[in-house]
């Protein structure tokens, strides 16, 4: 009988983990920047532009919207703050393009591996989150250097075993199902046929 273990609820506690810190890294790292660098002042430059092209709109949205950091508000800006922009936007990217990857292997890798599939969870967390901390941190420093290649290591290896897990479980399960397969079939051949190979009178089952 396939049973699901005690670990499963923790692998989807981590799970809700991850969307939490992604949601956590929009507030720490994309609305900040946004706010210090699509100011009125800066977005004012096209509010002529836009009035002409939107004249049924109220304007250029205060948040630089739907520029996300390579449009059209923020091809002005000097490139110092245009990187600097751009680095916490894709730290917060970059999180998110992992987490099909994080999120789908996990728990069916967690119904025969539940602790190598709790541990590596864990794993993508702690890496993505050096990696966050690492990117956003200047060019120059330790943190940018050492924290974030070793960030992705992590993430990478732990992502891997995951899909490893996931792919091993998934043959158990199919495995599992063949044999509960054959089992039932077994059944229903003695119900129609007491007298058949492997059943008694009153039937095996």
């Amino acid at each position: 009988m396939l049973v699901v273990p005690d670990e499963f609820i923790l692998v989807l506690f981590m799970m809700a983990i991850h969307c939490v810190t992604h949601s956590f890294s929009i507030l720490a790292f994309v609305a900040p920047a946004r706010k210090k660098f699509f100011t009125p002042e800066h977005l004012g430059q096209f509010a002529e532009d836009h009035k002409k092209e939107y004249p049924e709109n109220e304007g250029v949205d205060p948040t630089g919207n739907p520029d996300q950091g390579t449009g059209w508000y923020s091809k002005k800006m000097p490139l110092k703050e245009w990187v600097e922009m751009n680095t916490k936007i894709r730290a917060s990217l970059n999180y998110m393009e992992t987490l099909p990857l994080i999120l789908i292997p996990a728990p069916i890798a967690a119904l025969y591996f539940p602790l190598p599939a709790l541990g590596f969870i864990i794993g993508a967390w702690s890496g993505n989150f050096m990696y966050m901390c690492g990117y956003t941190a200047p060019p120059g420093e330790s943190g940018f250097k050492v924290i974030r290649p070793l960030g992705v290591l992590i993430r990478v290896l732990c992502i891997l075993g995951n899909i490893i897990c996931a792919m091993w479980s998934s043959i158990e399960v199919i495995k599992y199902g063949g044999k509960l397969m054959k089992v039932e079939g077994d059944k229903i051949l003695c119900i129609k046929d007491s007298k058949s190979i492997g059943c008694t009178r009153k039937g095996k089952y």
